[in-house]
């Protein structure tokens, strides 16, 4: 038996792929279907001989399809060795497909991990197809042909879990990176990988504003501090000068840790206020005017092109809680940038799980049950358990980020097949953002839902 990985093929487009052909060469598994159809999706085994007498170098395998649209555009997965890059690699050469991205004659380079699942995703119509190598700086401008004339509550986004904690910019005792960090990039770099919703936690370190991660452990807090918020608006204004997207901030979870670790809180309203006054000095923080939707007042309800003055600049939100344990008042920035959760009407709860079967069941069915009445918030996320949290730092225990790369992963073929116009996430919350994967199945789930 030789070494297997799996490989997922993502159509969001509207024709239909069918197989022109396929052949191998000392591949112990090589089937890929005669069709694949529109709106569909498919995860497919791979092996390579493992036979010791053979020359591996030799293993390769092709499979080509053609899109059953006008110009019956093909392109060809290949998994071959690699000679230059040293490695067998799958890949897909876009013969005459032309997709965001990649010209015809071009090739894009998946990768090979054994037992590991790769996904490649074509989305879009003909003469507009996108997917994997899309540019995720300006994926909703560059959808808006699609995407701008529907409101909020009908697209589905990209989320960062934990968004600031990137680094650690200080800590407590049993606050290790491999407990306390949930992305790889900061801010500005989740914005350029196509991330749209933010959830950020402030906390008062030193007198200064900046993210954190924290849990009550017993009597104590134990955490981290990630991105100083002058650092995400920094990035934030950086990024809007150049793109025009709509961008959504969750603030919630504020720590006052300057108090002494058993005594840590959330913030006061003057805290809150002075970093509201901080946030201040983003550029393109989205005002609303009270024309713009009939009552009552809804952000959901609101389209692309409104938010984005029809794709001519970026709009900037920042959400907020409102309720009992925080008592929180936006005073007159209400609906200048700043407005409530509830202005969302937004539902997500995460699975509390570090069982990927589990979390995705659960997630599935929670949004089976709430989207399309909620502003759903799907939480493709794995959760440490008190051990791995305690003993991450231990070789063979995995940590937040080890998780979420498994995770990430297997948002793929499934759940993909699951969601219809009836029942998708709004909004997609991932930890460790690595690559354009989670972007691009965001928009693969917009074609599925809206493109005829």
């Amino acid at each position: 038996m030789g070494e297997t990985a799996y490989l997922s093929l993502i159509n969001s487009t509207n024709a239909d792929w069918e197989i022109v052909k396929s052949s191998s060469y000392q591949m112990n598994f090589w089937y890929f279907p005669e069709k694949i159809t529109s709106k569909n999706a498919v995860q497919l085994t791979i092996e390579r001989s493992g036979w010791i007498s053979n020359d591996h170098d030799l293993d390769m395998g092709i499979a080509e399809y053609k899109l059953l649209d006008s110009k019956e555009s093909r392109f060809q997965i290949s998994a071959k060795y690699h000679k230059d890059k040293g490695r067998f690699l799958i890949s897909i050469v876009f013969i005459s497909l032309k997709a965001d991205g990649n010209l015809p004659g071009s090739t894009l380079i998946l990768g090979w991990k054994p037992d590991s699942l790769t996904t490649f995703i074509l989305s879009g119509a003909e003469g507009n197809y996108t997917g994997t190598n899309l540019k995720t700086e300006s994926w909703m401008y560059d959808n808006r042909k699609l995407l701008g004339d529907l409101p909020l509550k009908s697209i589905c986004i990209t989320g960062s879990h934990d968004a600031g904690m990137s680094k650690m910019t200080g800590g407590t005792a049993f606050g290790y990176e491999c407990n306390t960090l949930t992305q790889s990039y900061d801010v500005l770099g989740q914005l350029n990988l196509g991330i749209r919703f933010f959830d950020i936690r402030p906390v008062i370190s030193a007198a200064h504003y900046s993210t954190g991660h924290y849990s009550k452990v017993g009597f104590t807090w134990q955490g981290a501090n990630g991105e100083p918020i002058q650092s995400i608006i920094n990035g934030i204004n950086s990024f809007t000068k150049n793109n025009n997207e709509l961008i959504i901030i969750r603030l919630s979870h504020s720590l006052n840790t300057d108090l002494g670790n058993t005594s840590y809180r959330s913030f006061t309203q003057d805290e809150w206020d002075g970093l509201f006054g901080q946030l201040s000095k983003i550029k393109y923080r989205y005002y609303y005017q009270d024309d713009e939707t009939d009552t009552p007042f809804s952000l959901a309800n609101i389209t692309l092109n409104k938010f984005t003055n029809n794709g001519a600049n970026s709009a900037v939100l920042f959400v907020i809680r409102k309720d009992e344990k925080n008592k929180v008042d936006l005073g007159k920035r209400y609906k200048k940038g700043f407005f409530y959760l509830d202005d969302l009407n937004i539902y997500g709860k995460y699975s509390n799980t570090n069982d990927f079967r589990k979390m995705s069941d659960e997630q599935v069915k929670k949004m089976n049950k709430f989207a399309g009445y909620k502003y759903f918030l799907l939480y493709w996320t794995l959760t440490q358990s008190a051990a791995q949290a305690t003993l991450c730092q231990l070789p063979g225990v995995a940590s937040i980020k080890d998780l979420a790369n498994y995770a990430n992963q297997n948002l793929s073929a499934y759940p993909y097949i699951v969601m219809d116009s009836l029942s998708y996430p709004n909004i997609i919350n991932v930890d460790n953002v690595l690559d354009k994967n989670i972007t691009a199945f965001a928009v693969a789930i917009n074609y599925k839902v809206h493109l005829a």
